[in-house]
Order: C-alpha cells, then structure tokens, then sequence
C-alpha cells in the first residue's frame, strides 16, 4: 500500500487541490544505457519515488535502481538524479512513479522495441503503465503521465538503415501516444542516442548517419528531445562528453549526468509544439513545395507535402550527416568536391513549378565549380562556377542569367542563397543572405521533367559541392523580397 503526502504537480511549483494526491509518471524504458553497469556508491533514491517494473508490483526502488529485466540491485540508475531535479523543481508532488522496462541491448534492430512487431517489450510496458496507472487511481491518486525516456544502443546502429530507424523510432512514438491510457500526442518522449564520445569516435564515421537520426528527433516529432551524451547543447553543459566505463556504458560519474539530461530535454520537450521552428513560423511556410532540414538526419520533407528528398549514397563510407561547429548541429556535409561519381547528393522528391522559389542555406569550402540545387540536362542552373568566379544561375543558355560575382560569399560561413523564376514575366531573381543580387526579365521557362539534384550538377552526380548544407527548400510560389528576408534571418539564427 502506498503511503499518500499532500501536495501539487507539475514541471513548475503550483497549488493542488488537496482533497486528491496527485502521482506523476514516468515511463523509463530502452536498453542497458537505462539501466547501467557501473555501482550506487551510497545513492537512493528520495522517498517520494516508487515504480511499477516487470514484477508488477508498486514498490520503492532497492538503492539507486529502477526494476529493469536483467538488472544488478546496486546498479546506478541515470533516473537517480533526473528524479532528483524533477522533485527540486516541484517540491509538492506527492509521488514520482516510474514504469520501468529495460534489457540488455534490445533495441529496434531486435524488434523488441519495435512497433510492427507486438507483442515484445514495446507492448509489455504499455500493460505496465496502464496497470499502474489502474492501481494508483484506486489508491485515490490523480494520475498524470508525464512523460516517455527511451535509450537505444549505441545508438542501435544495427537497425538497417538510417532511414529505417527514423521510421521505428516515430512508430515507437505513435504506439505508445495511442496505447498509453490518459495521454495524447502531446505527450513529451525523450529519445537518448547511446554513444558515448569514445565509442563513437572508435566506429565507422558512417555511424555518424545513426547519430544524426537520434540527435535529430525534436525536429522530426512534436513535443520530443534528443538526450545527447555528447554534444554539450540545449541548455545543459556540464558533464558533457559523457566518459565511459567499458567501452559502451557510462561511468559512475556519467550515468549521475545522463540523468540530468534527462531532465533537461523533458524541459525541452514540453515546450516544442513546432519542431520545425523556427521555419515554421514564417508566413511563407505553406507556400514551400518541400523543405529538407538536413539537422534532422533525414531527407525528410517538413513543409507537409511528403516531397522527400531520395538520398543517392553509393559510398556508405564516409557519413553523408556530420557535426558542423558552426552551427553546434548536424548538417549534410561534403568535406570536398571531389570527381564525378554517385556519391552523397539528393534528388530533391519533386520537380519544379514554371515558377518557383528554390533557397539553400549552404557553406562553401573553395570556389570550385560545385553544384548546389539544379539539373544541367534541363537547364535549372544553381552553382559556383570556377571558370568565371561567378555564382551561377540561369535556364539552358549562360548569356541569359542572373549570376552574381563569387567575391560576396565568404568561404565557410553560412549563406542564404535563394534564385525566384516567375514564368509569366520570364523575370528571375537571386538574392544572398536576404539582399537582390541579380533580376534579369528575359530568362525563358525551363522544360523540367524530372526533379532537382542536391549537392550535384545532375541526378547521375557530376561536379557535385564541396562544404555543407544545413537545408533546401522549393516552392512553386514566386517568394517576395520580404519573404527572402524572413527566411534569411530565421536561418541566421541557426549559425553559433
């Protein structure tokens, strides 16, 4: 039987009614990264914590350790210490209760988390929570589920593709948004992505793609956020790179800090009902055909169009997503441009309109021609070109453009380049970071028939660029001076 204590709930201090107690729960759930492998040295956790684990039984966890399957009853739990802040920050909650399920390194590449594949550990903690939910409710607790902390291995680089783990991890999330009982889609799910540094820089740089998808989540999903063991960001610092104590788990020291993230990306994660911000908030945004935020580790389209973009990878080595400084994110990166040859470009999911608006937000490592956003074969040009110093855009002929010299770009520093073609008028305009370069009105239409390559001069990959880019977006829609300027300054923000 549960003891009840007064109180109130929230993630900030508020009054409760206190004719009901009220439980919060949290549901913890994952691999042996939510588990631990190093000892509580003396830790416990505060008396207001209980858990619902795999006995099925409302109880106060042994030390420092939730009930996981397989787990050591002196290990250190990272939930030790996110308990800790959450009880900080709402000192009248009554009971923090945990729904834990964790084991070993079950991920989605052994389908034990994975949504098509019920019933395994994935369904099993549902029954949990709801069960626990059920029982509290009959103690006379107000029941409020807060929020979902899954952690996969390392970051379950085993799963197929990078690809296909960015689709389990988003029908984990829809599973448990529609099974657990009380919740919506509001419902905050924190994703952690496994690696510590040392692991990650001891694995094939492709692995980076794995990384990417993880850390890119909160920009996927609403109301999500990645934990990232390694880049200190989104508002916590300390601890970060987290230290390992066997290669793959944390040590002592790191599974106190996991814990912190923890709390800090439910901090995150309450408050990010647009993940597109902050493109989402431009006037322009439902006017964009599809619009490809690389941060993400995905080509996907945000603009709600299903335009994706196809990645053309017939090197798997090295990463097509790496962490780029200058924006203390994940961006596609080409380190340089390198021969001809299939390797790491786009193609853009969809072909232009007559008109449109095309816009990347890119850096340059040389001035080596470089395609940026175009299809040579067609004539949808929007490149750098050596040979004339000149950024080049046009349809078929060269004379007829509206180029811009190459000297008004800075080499690695982020740009806004966008081109604007209207049909009618035959009128194409190209601006950078947000000012006119160039309008030239006698630019005749292109015959397009197939859609862009990004990161390449065409869809067979010649002469593609060298430096990386953080987005491309397209729209069929004429984009005003006012609307180049929006969307300069939100991309803008982006850069440290």
């Amino acid at each position: 039987m549960l003891t009840k204590i007064g109180g109130s709930g929230g993630l900030t201090s508020t009054v409760h009614n206190q004719s009901a107690s009220t439980a919060h729960l949290f549901v913890s759930i994952g691999n042996s990264h939510m588990i631990g492998r190093v000892v509580a040295v003396g830790q416990s956790f505060d008396a207001k914590v209980w858990e619902y684990g795999v006995v099925a039984t409302l109880e106060q966890p042994s030390f420092a350790m939730l009930d996981h399957i397989g787990d050591g009853q002196d290990d250190l739990s990272p939930m030790l210490t996110f308990s800790d802040d959450y009880i900080a920050a709402n000192p009248d909650i009554e009971r923090v209760v945990f729904i834990s399920r964790a084991e070993g390194s079950s991920g989605f590449s052994d389908n034990e988390w994975a949504a098509d594949q019920v019933p395994n550990n994935l369904s099993a903690v549902v029954t949990q929570h709801n069960d626990a939910k059920t029982e509290l409710e009959a103690l006379g607790y107000t029941v409020v589920t807060k929020s979902v902390h899954y952690h996969a291995s390392r970051p379950d680089f085993d799963d197929s593709t990078p690809e296909q783990l960015a689709a389990d991890i988003e029908a984990m999330i829809d599973y448990l948004r529609t099974s657990l009982n009380g919740v919506d889609a509001t419902l905050p799910v924190i994703i952690g992505g496994g690696m510590t540094a040392t692991q990650l820089a001891g694995r094939a740089e492709n692995d980076l793609n794995f990384q990417a998808v993880f850390n890119g989540v909160n920009r996927r999903i609403p109301y999500t956020w990645n934990m990232d063991m390694i880049n200190a960001q989104d508002g916590f610092t300390a601890g970060l790179p987290v230290a390992p104590f066997d290669g793959v788990h944390a040590d002592h020291a790191g599974e106190l800090t996991k814990g912190h993230l923890h709390y800090n990306a439910l901090l995150n994660a309450v408050t990010n009902d647009k993940p597109n911000d902050p493109f989402q908030s431009l006037s322009s945004w439902a006017d964009w055909k599809a619009f490809h935020d690389f941060r993400s580790g995905t080509g996907k389209d945000f603009s709600g169009n299903n335009n994706h973009a196809v990645q053309i990878d017939a090197v798997t080595n090295p990463a097509l997503m790496k962490h780029d400084t200058l924006i203390n994110d994940f961006a596609y990166v080409r380190d340089f441009a390198g021969a001809a040859g299939t390797d790491r470009y786009w193609s853009a999911g969809a072909v232009l309109g007559q008109s449109y608006t095309k816009a990347v937000f890119i850096r340059f490592n040389d001035f080596n021609t470089q395609g940026v956003m175009q299809d040579l074969t067609d004539g949808t040009r929007m490149f750098m070109s050596l040979g004339t110093n000149e950024f080049r855009c046009y349809h078929g002929s060269s004379s007829v453009n509206a180029n811009f010299d190459a000297s008004n770009i800075t080499l690695d520093q982020y740009h806004l380049i966008a081109l604007t073609y209207d049909a009618a008028t035959t009128t194409m305009k190209s601006y950078l970071d947000g000012v006119l370069m160039n309008t030239n009105t006698g630019v005749a239409n292109h015959s397009r028939t197939t859609p862009e390559a990004i990161g390449a001069q065409n869809l067979v990959g010649l002469r593609p660029f060298g430096g990386a880019m953080l987005f491309a977006a397209y729209s069929d829609e004429v984009m005003e001076l006012s609307d180049v300027q929006a969307l300069n300054t939100a991309s803008q923000s982006l850069v440290v």
